[in-house]
């Protein structure tokens, strides 16, 4: 049997059987105020708590307005959220680039 990882919120770990399967990519999606939100926050605040190191929440909002996730945030685990603006360069061939 694999080892699930918790996802922070016991009773979701419960109905899950234990978690969520490492390794694996979880999709959550729903009506508006069913709890998204809260569960990827409360996940990467496990792991924060749990691993030394929080996890990353991916908003795929296509609705164009905002849910204000940052103040929610803020509000729940006091974490100052912003928007991704680093540029991510291409890979290069071979990537990662060896050693020279």
């Amino acid at each position: 049997m694999t080892t699930r990882v918790s996802t922070g919120l016991p009773r979701l770990d419960t109905m899950l059987g234990g978690g969520l399967l490492p390794g694996t990519l979880t999709v959550v999606y729903g009506a508006t105020g069913i709890g998204k939100t809260h569960l990827g926050l409360s996940f990467c605040h496990h792991g924060l708590r749990a691993e030394g190191a929080p996890g990353l929440v991916f908003d795929l909002n296509v609705r164009g307005d905002s849910q204000r996730h940052h103040t929610y945030a803020a509000r729940l685990h006091h974490w100052d959220l912003s928007r991704w603006t680093h540029s991510v360069l291409p890979m290069a061939d071979p990537y990662p680039p060896a050693e020279q």
